[in-house]
């Protein structure tokens, strides 16, 4: 029945609701200037951004019935709403309106659901009103009352409705109004029938908050779609009117249509795909029309065109920003270009896949995004008006959304928060509504607060209920608690070996040789499990973040500072509680025992990898430096075995950045260098890691928290196998080069095989586009998977142990593993609740790749500001061939970026060849450009159509004009419509941008793990997959270079590349005009025949 849905789903008993209600018993528990609210689901679900941040709204009351009904439909607008109850300033209320035997309703034959409820809402609401009518008011607030509702009316009278003018000025004065607040407008009418006041959130803002036009601006629009309308005022659609869910469903189950969740591509926002589960080839879905408002994650129904209609996915590239180039920017203009309406995006000769269209949306991703506001070429410079305006999210694969303003001059120049309310088919642009600001467009902390709000990263300071679960400061161990560990504090020479300026040390090591021959080998863990007890305040911080997020300039942290910083810290020269794992390994590294115990140590030292490699390499005899050699020595042995069982060395363009010390502004990038204390730390954190999977895999067989790295999908690598062949001649095996991926062994053969004595870095390279084709490493509950390897260690069982003060996934294993030793995990039922793990990791897998993505963000961020006034010539490599340009790496400065031939909607220069993935001589049909080809380009910061800056790429060597063997002479007919030639759309401001890493295991996959530590500006970075060589070179700008000479350098570049670029289209156009012609005249010749 829904009486116990909604009364489980609200989970209020009789008693909480007496506790609830009694605040309400008494008009004092309402400010007396403002009618009582009482609002239906519909504002809760759609209003709630108006609800959180109008603080003018008060005496709001929400009822049981419409918690229930938001908890079921999202969890997270559920949250939100009870952190909003529990704001007394404002007179936020609850009542449990299901438990009271004057509200509670039972649901009458042939009546809905959602009819019910709505019912139940205006019962309460009418109980309200009547209830009240019988508490008279005081004196004082009868006055404050009167002087309240005069002003409101008389301002209110040119906004308002006239209807509720009056009603405002109705009614004795005695008691308070109380107003049924919908958007529903069968709901109010059903309301005033009953005898109550109802209006829309707009009009009551209008008539009784006249004082507050900005609140209109928070207001969300009606949805378009079920149960909404769609606004045509005598236009033609735009887009196919999506079907409703019923017809969905229906066909879903018929094998009508298609469902799954749509991926918007971002090299060609023009297309993207829909995946269907496990299995299935994605189905393409290509052009704006076809796309049919879909957004990026959103889940779809897909209807297949015939087989005869399956094309392959496009290879040109087209992002937000180009696209956007051809809009107008009209924010009242709803005519989509026919070009961009009916035109699928160009084909290649690719693998042939399903093509389908978006039919329907099964359920929406939207979130709240970040951005900035277009200025209108309407308004007057300087003095913008009110109405409709197009904001530009940081997304660059989003399209414009439009919103209504009545502050455009506080809006413009910022960035701002906006939510999509909906998207009706005969308009071209998404609608919306502003939420809040962030500050101004380009200061850094505005942009550092864009990127963590985008990418869901909790950077709020801790809650004084987390701060009350510390231990007391200073912390003494007591001596109970170093009776019950084993006491290594002077019986085990232990050091850390970390990044310079590193804070949160979560590991440290020993060594000591045995008697026969063997070797002690200990690593030793922070104790975070100690301090952080399952079921308070601080775990449940620690598990909804995830993990410690770490930008260029700062640090997220999971914990408090006073845990992560200081007790959990193993600093040198001070008592500290660990997590111990020992072995006693053979001089070839063969485990011979292992045994884990809660210890307590003290580190002698705590070494750079600088150091501690100066330290090894140095005269030095004393017993830390013979220990750090006989630690290197065993270190080296493990690694030879993983890599005979198959362990891959993956790469990923890293840059570390040197920051100045009082603005944190980039001054200098460099390549993070590995030495070999790096690869002595990883191999006794991976095995540890290792060590302790099977520990607790055995302790918990469907339960334990493990990481796993799928192998790759073979189909992944055809493209990247293609471009080997065709680039062949570059590397030393020629074309006795092969490239095997069957299996983790043979990949690794293969890559240690494709060497190039000419330019060693090619090796890196392809280190790195083979990185791109692995699937990423997950954590999981060993009950739900079948399949527990990681692929790119060769390891059978893994999972994280090592970093607890960064990752609340080695938390978990802490408590697992000492669990497992004192077998009393059957008192945790935390740890055996498949259920509950299942939940945690699906939230740390989401944890881990926001921080990712936060991180790269933050490098963009880093870089766009360290090329500022910059004009950089740099060697560079192509990582991609498309139909229109390629896609380059410079890998001093670990920048990717588009460089583009020509627009989408002009015909490229040069041929391209989808079967080798080349570029080729459009007359000659010479090879010009291929993957791994060595280029030089010009970087240079720009700002585009959409008001976005951005590193502009440019071809240098070899440019355009040399390839086609134009006269760079030759007169140009002006500028490419793009910014320059050989624009890059590549947005620093974008997390997703084009042909991101996926990070196979974020810091473990043979790249780094927790030895790929680098420090930035005093906080510990790890600066992922750094594994590149310096390459040779550079012909940066001097800072100390004039603007004016730095100006003029790129004046002369633009102009050299927009001439050459000028020429090559008029030769490449005359050369399709020549096709055209021939073709009408071998046509003519056939119809004469």
């Amino acid at each position: 029945m829904l009486q116990s849905r909604t009364s489980s789903i609200a989970s209020a008993s009789a008693s909480a609701a007496a506790a609830a209600f009694r605040p309400l018993a008494a008009a004092e528990g309402f400010a007396a200037a403002a009618p009582v609210l009482v609002i239906d689901t519909n504002i809760a679900l759609h209003q709630i951004d108006l609800l959180e941040r109008a603080d003018a709204l008060v005496n709001i009351v929400v009822l049981q019935t419409v918690l229930g009904e938001v908890s079921a439909r999202s969890a997270q607008l559920y949250s939100r709403l009870r952190a909003l109850t529990s704001d007394s300033a404002r007179c936020v209320y609850v009542f449990s309106n299901e438990h009271h035997r004057k509200t509670y309703i039972e649901r009458v034959k042939g009546e809905s659901p959602n009819d019910r409820n709505d019912r139940a809402i205006r019962v309460a609401a009418k109980w309200y009103h009547d209830h009240l009518a019988s508490v008279p008011l005081t004196r004082d607030q009868l006055a404050e009352l009167q002087l309240a509702k005069a002003k409101m009316t008389k301002a209110a009278a040119a906004t308002a409705p006239a209807s509720l003018v009056r009603s405002m000025a109705d009614g004795d004065g005695k008691a308070r109004k109380v107003i049924l607040i919908s958007d529903d407008v069968a709901n109010c009418a059903a309301a005033r029938e009953d005898g109550l006041e109802a209006y829309g959130i707009a009009d009551y803002l209008a008539a009784y908050l006249p004082h507050e036009p900005k609140l209109l601006d928070l207001v969300a629009k009606p949805k378009a779609g079920a149960g909404g309308r769609e606004f045509s005022s005598g236009r033609e659609p735009i887009f196919p009117k999506h079907l409703d869910e019923s017809e969905v469903l229906a066909g879903v189950r018929a094998g009508k249509y298609v469902q799954g969740k749509f991926y918007q591509d971002v090299r060609n926002v023009l297309q993207g795909s829909v995946t269907r589960g496990e299995v299935g080839v994605p189905v393409l879905i290509s052009g704006v029309v076809d796309i049919n408002r879909a957004f990026d994650g959103d889940v779809v129904a897909v209807e297949l065109y015939p087989e005869s209609e399956w094309a392959a996915e496009s290879d040109l590239l087209v992002d937000g920003d180009a696209a956007a180039a051809n809009d107008d920017g009209d924010p009242d203009g709803d005519t989509l270009s026919l070009e961009a309406a009916s035109k699928d995006a160009a084909q290649s000769a690719g693998e042939i896949r399903p093509r389908g269209k978006v039919v329907g949306i099964v359920k929406r991703n939207w979130r709240r995004y970040c951005g900035h506001l277009l200025p209108r070429k309407s308004d007057r410079p300087g003095r913008p008006s009110p109405g409709k305006y197009l904001f530009v999210a940081n997304v660059r694969h989003l399209p414009r959304i439009r919103i209504h303003t009545t502050q455009p001059a506080s809006l413009l120049g910022k960035r701002i928060m906006v939510a999509v309310d909906g998207w009706d088919r005969y308009s071209k642009y998404p609608s919306g509504h502003y939420v809040r600001v962030l500050g101004d467009v380009g200061d850094k902390e505005t942009e550092n607060e864009l990127l963590l709000l985008e990418h869901d990263i909790s950077y709020e300071p801790f809650s004084q209920a987390v701060l009350d679960c510390l231990p007391p400061c200073p912390y003494v161990i007591s001596p109970k608690e170093i009776a019950n560990r084993v006491d290594l504090r002077e019986s085990r020479v232990v050091c850390s070996i970390d990044p310079p300026g590193c804070t949160d040390i979560d590991d440290a090591l020993h060594v000591q040789r045995l008697a026969n021959g063997n070797f002690e080998v200990g690593v030793h863990i922070a104790d975070v499990s100690h301090y952080v007890k399952p079921g308070t305040a601080i775990d449940a911080e620690a598990a909804a973040r995830g993990t410690t997020v770490y930008l260029v300039d700062r640090r997220i942290d999971m914990l408090p500072s006073y845990l992560g910083t200081d007790l959990c810290s193993l600093k040198p020269r001070v008592d500290r509680l660990a997590f111990s794992v020992v072995w006693e390994l053979t001089p070839e590294a063969e485990t011979v025992s292992v045994a884990f115990h809660k210890s307590i140590i003290r580190s002698v030292h705590a070494f750079s990898y600088g150091e501690a490699q100066a330290k090894i390499d140095s005269d030095d005899d004393d017993v830390v430096a013979r220990n750090l050699r006989d630690l290197l020595a065993l270190s080296r042995k493990l690694l030879a075995r993983r890599k005979a069982a198959g362990a891959l060395t993956l790469s990923s363009p890293a840059v570390h950045f040197e920051l100045d010390s009082e603005t944190s502004d980039p001054l200098s990038t460099s390549i993070y260098e590995l030495r070999e204390t790096n690869s002595l730390v990883e191999e006794f954190m991976l095995l540890a890691n290792t060590t302790v999977a099977k520990q607790i895999l055995g302790a918990f067989p469907s339960s334990a928290m493990l990481r796993r790295h799928p192998a790759p999908n073979p189909e992944r690598f055809e493209a990247l196998i293609t471009a080997i062949r065709a680039s062949s001649h570059l590397f030393d095996a020629g074309d006795e080069l092969t490239f095997d991926v069957s299996s983790n062994r043979s990949l690794a053969t293969s890559l240690d095989a494709a060497t190039s004595t000419a330019n060693p870095y090619l090796n890196t390279l392809l280190r790195i586009l083979t990185t791109r084709c692995m699937q990423p490493a997950a954590y999981f509950c060993s009950g739900n998977e079948d399949s527990y390897e990681h692929f790119g260690l060769a390891a059978p069982l893994y999972t994280h142990f090592t970093s607890p003060i960064r990752r609340y996934s080695d938390v978990i294993v802490h408590r697992q593993l000492y669990a497992s030793l004192s077998k009393t995990h059957e008192s945790h039922p935390s740890l055996v609740n498949r259920n509950l793990l299942s939940a945690i990791v699906d939230n740390l897998n989401l944890r881990h790749r926001n921080a990712q993505f936060a991180a790269r963000s933050s490098v963009d961020l880093h870089t766009l500001i360290f090329f500022k006034d910059k004009v950089v010539v740099e060697d560079a490599y192509v990582l991609a061939t498309k139909l229109n340009g390629i896609v380059v790496l410079v890998p001093k400065f670990g920048v990717q970026g588009h460089v583009t031939f020509s627009r989408a909607d002009e015909p490229s220069p040069l041929d391209y060849d989808a079967k080798t993935q080349t570029l080729r001589h459009p007359e000659t049909g010479d090879l010009v450009l291929a993957m791994f080809q060595p280029v030089r380009v010009r970087i240079s910061v720009k700002t585009n159509a959409n008001l976005r800056r951005y590193l502009n790429v440019e071809l240098v060597e070899p440019s355009l004009a040399s390839l086609l063997g134009v006269d760079n002479d030759e007169p140009a007919a002006g500028p490419a419509p793009m910014d320059v030639a050989g624009s890059d759309k590549y947005s620093l401001d974008d997390v997703l941008a084009l042909g991101r890493d996926d990070d196979d295991d974020g810091d473990e996959a043979t790249k780094s793990s927790e030895a790929a530590k680098a420090p930035t500006s005093g906080s510990k970075r790890r600066v992922r997959d750094a594994d590149l060589s310096q390459n040779k070179g550079g012909a940066a700008v001097a800072d100390d270079e004039t603007p004016a000479k730095r100006a003029k350098l790129m004046h002369d570049g633009e102009a050299l590349a927009a001439a050459s670029l000028a020429a090559a289209k008029s030769k490449s156009k005359a050369k399709a005009k020549a096709k055209t012609k021939a073709k009408a005249k071998a046509k003519g010749k056939g119809k004469s025949k």
